[in-house]
């Protein structure tokens, strides 16, 4: 007999696996049969916020928090949603509640990070995202955003060096290239 955690490990492979469309379905009949699936509720959030349902995936990850708000995770991705919606108020509140609950995640601390440098608080965002590169050198996110306070800060030799440790993090994001880029320009007008 298959049991509710069976048809969420296989949900859970799908989306995974990078088939959220096809994990949807599975999260919706667990929580028809199981309103309460703190797990379902979070992870069918996360399937919306990728295909642009900002307001759905807040709704959902919310309902995810209501029954279970002690997941930094949890929190981390209410943050994310928040901040892609403009609440940077929301999102810097809902990361620093994931760090309370697990002052180790470097998720929370790199998008905390994150928020402090689009708010212009590079010297906050220099310790959050240091911090966030001890509990995890190769954490490309958090290499990116560094990049980018030191652009800002003007070290573009040490913006340069995070730039070529994020692409080799993670070699598909574009993202890094157009930090780096701008880096690049910035640097020879200064030496110009």
């Amino acid at each position: 007999m298959v049991t509710v955690q069976d048809r969420f490990h296989e949900a859970l492979a799908l989306h995974k696996s990078g088939r959220g469309d096809e994990a949807e379905p599975v999260y919706r009949e667990l929580l028809r049969n199981d309103p309460s699936h703190a797990g379902a509720w979070h992870l069918l959030g996360l399937v919306l916020h990728k295909r642009g349902d900002l307001p759905g995936a807040l709704e959902h990850i919310q309902k995810a928090l209501a029954l279970c708000g002690q997941k930094a995770v949890y929190w981390n991705n209410l943050g994310v949603v928040h901040k892609d919606l403009g609440r940077f108020r929301a999102a810097r509140a809902a990361f620093e509640r994931a760090i309370a609950l697990r002052d180790t995640y470097a998720d929370a601390w790199s998008n905390l990070g994150l928020m402090q440098v689009e708010s212009g608080h590079l010297e906050e965002a220099e310790r959050s995202l240091r911090y966030a590169l001890r509990l995890e050198p190769r954490h490309a996110d958090a290499l990116r955003h560094m990049a980018v306070v030191c652009r800002e800060k003007g070290d573009f030799e040490e913006a340069l060096r995070f730039c070529r440790d994020a692409a080799a993090v993670a070699p598909e994001g574009g993202k890094v290239f157009e930090i780096e880029g701008g880096v690049l320009a910035a640097l020879t007008q200064v030496r110009q």
